[in-house]
């Protein structure tokens, strides 16, 4: 997407999905992450970010997470 390489991305959905490893909690991985994640805001997508840990250990959350944007239910202040 642009001069970005995405996890997950649906067209039709207009969502992107973002599955993060440790290194992206570093300071400079943030700042870029951010920067990345208002250009394909910008773009018309919603990005959403998972850890590694909540995929593996807690995907039931993750996909009820996703399932709720989908939905037009998402309010992710709600969840988990």
């Amino acid at each position: 997407m642009g001069n970005y390489i995405v996890d997950f991305l649906s067209y039709s959905a207009r969502l992107i999905i973002e599955v993060d490893g440790f290194q992206h909690y570093e300071d400079s991985a943030l700042i870029y992450d951010a920067k990345r994640t208002r250009y394909l805001n910008s773009q018309g997508f919603t990005v959403l970010r998972f850890d590694n840990g909540d995929v593996k250990y807690r995907l039931n959350n993750v996909l009820e997470e996703i399932y709720f944007y989908l939905d037009g239910e998402y309010c992710p202040e709600q969840l988990f």
